[in-house]
């Protein structure tokens, strides 16, 4: 967990120094002309966020995910490479974590837990990642901004942690038990995706092409009998925010 703390601040400070640099131009930007005329921003910075949500839950009725609470959750600073008025290339660098929640229940084979108090049991998986998308605006204001968009692109990452947490229930009291590691996790991650945005917020759609476990990996199910892991839903909608 110290190495995903120490990714999310080098991240952040990123970010902040980009915002710092981006309002220093405008600063210098409004000095060197007419007051009277409009500043123009050349939209080449942004902070993003987005929220996706893992389609097609019951795919496995004995692998019970929770649809409400499992997929990917990304946020960082982008960098645009403005081509012309409509097109651009985008390149992001991104902190993204995938998250599986899963139900108790009696049909359930994975993740194996045969103690009757589970209630839920969660994974999260950390990834540090680099977005390249291509871009293009539909339409712009008047200080040369985005208001219209659509991005298709690619996510290449790396896994720098995972954790693990079950949530039981005895004597009506609630107990949390976490674990900093889950077995067998491929640490490539590789995607692509599809934005269609309108001013600052828009649908979002990810697709997973790496699997979230190792190839041929098996985890034990009962004392002499190991199984393969699920192969998961790949396909993800949701929103993204653009700032």
């Amino acid at each position: 967990m110290n190495q995903v703390r120490y990714s999310f601040f080098c991240l952040l400070m990123l970010f902040s120094f980009s915002l710092y640099a981006q309002n220093e131009n405008d600063t210098l930007d409004f000095f060197n002309q007419d007051t009277l005329t409009p500043i123009q921003r050349s939209g080449i910075f942004d902070f993003v966020f987005s929220r996706s949500y893992i389609l097609n839950s019951d795919f496995r009725e004995d692998v019970p995910l929770i649809a409400s609470e499992s997929g990917t959750s990304s946020i960082g600073m982008s960098f645009n490479r403005i081509i012309n008025k409509n097109f651009a290339i985008h390149f992001q660098l991104v902190f993204k974590t995938l998250r599986l929640s899963f139900k108790n229940d009696k049909n359930r084979t994975f993740p194996n837990d045969p103690d009757t108090t589970l209630s839920t049991q969660k994974y999260r998986i950390y990834y540090l990642a680099t977005d390249i998308g291509f871009r293009y605006n539909l339409k712009k204001d008047d200080k040369n901004r985005s208001v219209t968009f659509t991005e298709i692109g690619v996510s290449l990452g790396y896994n720098i942690g995972d954790s693990e947490k079950k949530m039981k229930f005895l004597t009506n009291e609630k107990i949390k038990y976490k674990n900093s590691e889950i077995k067998n996790i491929n640490r490539i991650y590789a995607g692509a995706y599809l934005k269609l945005n309108y001013r600052w917020t828009g649908l979002y759609m990810n697709y997973r092409f790496s699997s979230i476990f190792k190839k041929d990996a098996l985890y034990r199910y009962d004392l002499n009998d190991f199984r393969e892991y699920p192969k998961f839903p790949n396909f993800e909608v949701g929103v993204c925010f653009v700032f």
